[in-house]
């Protein structure tokens, strides 16, 4: 993603924001000579294709600057700059991260007023720390742009050193992200929600309190949804403790570092290959319940327990022992469907432990786009269902219905599963089925601790 800015001195706009910042822009996504300009639309009317835009840019500038912790902090949404447009065209782009990384997506898209096309349809994947150069280099411009041309006390200026100042603050750029992850301002955030941010910073931390925050609605912003964490981990050891997860996730976390070119469903794939290994578990193998995964790992007495509604697990390590909070979904204990659900989100809450082994707290929701989530989907889907054993099946004749049964997940596990086939295998092939990566897990195993 890069800005291209050509400023256009003369301008006939009313404002002296926007004659000082009158431009052609453009909006590079992709690499190189695969770049494509998001800002190069088809005039309806004369027919003329143009490779830029001539906008003001203070407003997309000033805009991205009021929501600079809303970007970063969300999850599982997308962030459109047509918000910014204050009455000129822009494109159909959209921000969105998971934590680590952050996409940029450009949809094609019709202008009525005025009457233009925004072809482009693509985007781009990039790391968080890139995506923040580049947006701090777009607003920078502008900031400087205004004050060469005499704009003094800009809106835009004003806010962007706000962030800055905060983004220079470790402690302060953690509380203004984690106001973004609720929607809020934080520069202009109530003295209610402030407290309960500095709250839950006491129990969660870092991408952990902002996939916890970003998955509650404001509704569910009580003190009381802390409380019962603290009342969790006073429950006794034996009704969350899983003895042998710790060791294994040691074992083999070497083999499942990741940074931010990874993907999510890669880490967690990867890891669910791993941590089978480590465990001994064979093809053949099948998980019934979440208990039978438990007592894999070592439990004695597993009970899960009432949390709160989009919380599906909690992970804490009090005294340095992993334990799991199932939540409790109630209903028919013998439904297939509560089987299902505890099945699948004790296995997430499992590859979270493994994924993310330095963590004090964390939580399993129900957001998508988010790294910790995304991550326990994946290695929770390989774990239980490995995409051979699956594959082989449906190949076989069977149909969806009757794998879930099998591996005691949910049909729509099966069905991305299946869809996801290539992909993983071609994964598989790149980390999985090579010498060095198969002979490490055996060898932490036989030595009993990580490989250097």
């Amino acid at each position: 993603m890069r800005f291209l800015v050509e400023w256009i001195d003369g301008g006939v706009n009313r404002a002296a924001e926007e004659r000082a910042t009158l431009c052609e822009l453009g909006i590079e996504l992709g690499i190189d000579v695969d770049a494509q300009n998001a800002c190069r639309f088809i005039d309806d009317v004369s027919k003329e294709e143009t490779e830029s835009l001539v906008v003001p840019a203070v407003h997309l500038a000033e805009g991205l600057a009021t929501d600079w912790w809303i970007i970063f902090g969300g999850r599982d949404r997308d962030h459109g700059i047509r918000r910014y447009r204050t009455g000129f065209a822009l494109p159909d782009l959209f921000f969105r991260t998971d934590g680590s990384t952050f996409e940029v997506t450009s949809k094609a898209f019709s202008s009525e007023n005025p009457h233009l096309r925004f072809p482009f349809h693509g985007g781009e994947r990039l790391s968080r720390v890139v995506a923040e150069a580049e947006l701090s280099r777009f607003i920078d411009a502008v900031v400087d742009r205004l004050a060469g041309k005499g704009v003094r006390n800009s809106e835009v200026a004003e806010c962007w050193s706000r962030v800055v100042e905060s983004r220079n603050d470790p402690d302060e750029q953690a509380f203004c992200e984690a106001a973004g992850a609720l929607r809020l301002d934080p520069y202009a955030i109530s003295d209610e929600d402030a407290r309960f941010i500095e709250e839950a910073n006491h129990v969660f931390s870092q991408e952990s309190l902002i996939e916890f925050l970003a998955g509650i609605g404001k509704e569910e912003r009580l003190a009381s949804i802390l409380e019962r964490v603290h009342q969790m981990e006073s429950r006794p050891a034996a009704a969350a403790s899983l003895p042998e997860l710790g060791d294994v996730s040691c074992q083999i976390e070497p083999l499942i570092r990741h940074d931010w070119s990874d993907r999510p469903w890669e880490v967690g794939y990867r890891a669910a290959w791993a941590f089978r290994q480590a465990l001994g578990v064979t093809s053949d193998d099948r998980f019934a319940s979440h208990m039978t995964l438990a007592r894999k790992l070592g439990a004695v007495q597993f009970e899960p327990a009432k949390l709160f509604d989009g919380i599906r697990a909690l992970v804490s390590r009090p005294d340095g022992e992993t334990r799991i909070h199932l939540h409790d979904h109630g209903g028919d204990k013998k439904s297939a469907d509560i089987t299902e659900i505890s099945n699948f989100s004790f296995a997430r809450a499992v590859g979270d432990a493994v994924c993310f082994r330095n963590t004090r707290r964390s939580v399993v929701n129900d957001l998508h786009h988010a790294e910790r989530q995304a991550t326990g989907r994946a290695f929770a889907a390989e774990f239980l269902a490995p995409v051979e054993s699956v594959f082989a099946m449906w190949e076989d004749g069977r149909d969806v219905e009757a794998i879930a049964d099998e591996f005691s997940v949910s049909s729509y596990v099966i069905e991305k599963q299946i869809a996801n086939q290539h992909r993983i295998q071609a994964l598989r092939d790149a980390y999985g089925q090579r010498k060095p990566f198969k002979q490490a897990v055996d060898e932490a195993i036989r030595k009993g601790s990580a490989p250097s």
